[in-house]
């Protein structure tokens, strides 16, 4: 699934699915469980991000090693990275 636009609040589990975020994909208030990994594309925060492993209880990895890849924070945004 390619995600052009926003996701707003919930929670995101990646392990095991498909879920390719664009250049313009935002997400707002969202907890990411897994690796977050944009794979060449600027994401959008907005109302924070909180991202923890796929079981929830530790802290998850940002991957920005792709080209491209970045996260555009819209303001003071909070990224919560639990250990």
């Amino acid at each position: 699934m390619l995600l052009n636009g926003t996701i707003a609040g919930g929670t995101i589990l990646s392990e095991g699915g498909t879920l390719a975020l664009s250049g313009s994909a935002t997400l707002d208030g969202v907890t990411w469980l897994g690796t977050l990994a944009p794979d060449g594309a600027n994401v959008g925060i907005v109302d924070g991000l909180t991202v923890l492993a796929s079981a929830g209880a530790t802290a998850g990895t940002i991957d920005l090693s792709a080209d491209g890849s970045g996260l555009a924070f819209g303001d003071s945004e909070t990224l919560i990275m639990r250990r």
